[in-house]
């Protein structure tokens, strides 16, 4: 949903190989609910630059709810609520 750069991602897109295309296409998916807000998700130039599809995607998942409740208890622990 990032609309930057496409015509570097494009051209970045045209050099990959077969193989890392469907690893590219696979991965972004796991991208798209671990960084489930638009906003955090990298540019597909910086994904494609980076070959982030080779990254190990933690489990845990970032969006609003799950950054206020951890901020809630880390508020909770330091004032022993």
């Amino acid at each position: 949903n990032k609309k930057v750069g496409k015509k570097k991602s494009l051209a970045k897109w045209r050099k990959l190989s077969s193989e890392e295309r469907i690893k590219c296409m696979e991965a972004v998916e796991d991208w798209v609910k671990y960084k489930s807000e638009v906003k955090y998700r990298p540019h597909p130039i910086t994904y494609l630059n980076g070959e982030m599809w080779n990254d190990e995607i933690p489990d845990q998942t970032i969006s609003k709810d799950w950054k206020r409740q951890e901020a809630k208890d880390n508020f909770d622990d330091i004032f022993g609520l």
